[in-house]
């Protein structure tokens, strides 16, 4: 039979090693818990989060593009498109088209390449008609 130790400070639960691993194993087995009980919160909150989308969804409404001045259906007629063209900034006719056509694609709802186009088409009308002069535009830079 073994004698005991005559001093208890030699004992390994009185060594100050050994009760700083054992406060970290205590804080380690804490986050440990923690994480699971994390964890299994988060798998109660998806399982009901796919509950919910079991059940039959309703058609969902399709967002209308942004219409600041209530003129989404508005049709601009050729006159008008060529009072734009003729106020736009710019001394050549490809930087008045180009501004022309982003505002009119602003106030039709349409893409400024389908206004771009539209625009082109009566431009080149108006100047078939005489309306416009086509020496008005310093189209060299």
């Amino acid at each position: 039979m073994a004698k005991p130790p005559r001093d208890t400070r030699t004992l390994p639960s009185r060594q100050r090693a050994y009760i700083r691993l054992y406060a970290r194993v205590d804080r380690l087995e804490d986050a440990i818990s923690h994480f699971y009980n994390a964890n299994d919160e988060l798998r109660r909150r998806v399982s009901t989060l796919e509950k919910k989308l079991k059940r039959p969804l309703g058609p969902t409404p399709i967002a209308k593009p942004m219409n600041r001045l209530g003129l989404m259906s508005a049709k601009l007629t050729k006159d008008e498109m060529i009072k734009w063209f003729n106020s736009a900034p710019g001394s050549s006719r490809h930087e008045r088209m180009l501004w022309a056509a982003h505002k009119i694609a602003r106030l039709t709802g349409a893409t400024e390449s389908g206004a771009y186009q539209m625009l082109e088409s009566v431009v080149i009308e108006a100047e078939r008609l005489q309306r416009l002069n086509p020496q008005d535009f310093n189209d060299r830079g």
